[in-house]
């Protein structure tokens, strides 16, 4: 009999696991009804819309175009007078909305924080799912070696070299909104 119960458990476990292998799933974009639109343009050479996956069992963005800020607000007469910006990581290249975003606004917001998830724009990655997940198998986020010649043209892809403006001016935008909604009593 304890033979079948752990058996049993270890069936539910494995179940619960599958996803959760960093395999990369389609997912349908979800609604975002809070979600205000930022107004701060689009992104340069962008020929592929916003697609959405799953990976590690979270919702995930890439190709993002227009960048959005969603509000997260505490239940009335908790909140604190504290707000927050939560931008969800991703390499500048994708956003894991989930864990890095919603979760977190709204643990925030059951602390009595006003949080606003920054769906900021990000780097263009290709088009269709399958070549997205053969390009992320081939990234390398490694830094360069230290006796690397600085002279000479690093062809892998490296985060920290990226041009920031788009993320710089959607985080800028959506602390001006925030300030300006707080002057207005909003």
């Amino acid at each position: 009999m304890p033979k079948v119960v752990i058996l049993i458990i270890s069936l539910l476990f494995a179940e619960c696991t599958i996803g959760q292998d960093g395999t990369i799933y389609p997912l349908d974009t979800p609604a975002e009804p809070n979600a205000i639109p930022l107004g701060t343009g689009g992104v340069a050479d962008q020929s592929a819309s916003e697609t959405w996956f799953r990976q590690w069992g979270d919702p995930m963005a890439r190709n993002i175009t227009s960048a959005t800020l969603t509000p997260f607000f505490p239940k009335p007469g908790k909140a604190n007078g504290t707000a927050i910006i939560v931008a969800p990581g991703g390499g500048f290249r994708w956003l894991s909305m989930g864990n890095e975003g919603w979760e977190v606004a709204q643990a925030l917001a059951e602390q009595g924080i006003t949080a606003f998830v920054l769906k900021y724009r990000l780097h263009p990655t290709p088009a269709s799912l399958d070549d997205f997940t053969n390009w992320m198998k081939n990234l390398s986020f490694a830094p360069a070696p230290k006796n690397a010649d600085s002279t000479k043209t690093v062809t892998t892809a490296r985060p920290l070299q990226l041009d920031l403006s788009n993320q710089l001016a959607d985080a800028e935008a959506a602390y001006a909104m925030i300030v300006k909604g707080r002057q207005n009593g909003e």
